[in-house]
């Protein structure tokens, strides 16, 4: 995990490399915001899916049913 940017009070960005169980890359976010005397605090995660789990997803029986 990389942090690539934060702004105070506002947000952290950063970058995932998973090496298991598929090989992939992800741009995550926290985006927070004051309210009231507590924080709402948004995750954001763009990523590619791998063939495998695509397919897997595509699959209704698999989406559904769980793995």
């Amino acid at each position: 995990m990389t942090v690539i940017s934060v702004v105070e009070s506002s947000h952290v960005d950063y970058a995932l490399l998973f090496l298991t169980p598929y090989k992939s890359k992800a741009k995550v976010s926290f985006m927070l915001r004051p309210e009231g005397d507590s924080t709402s605090a948004h995750w954001l995660m763009d990523t590619s899916l791998s063939f495998f789990i695509q397919n897997m997803i595509n699959d209704g029986d698999f989406y559904r049913d769980g793995l």
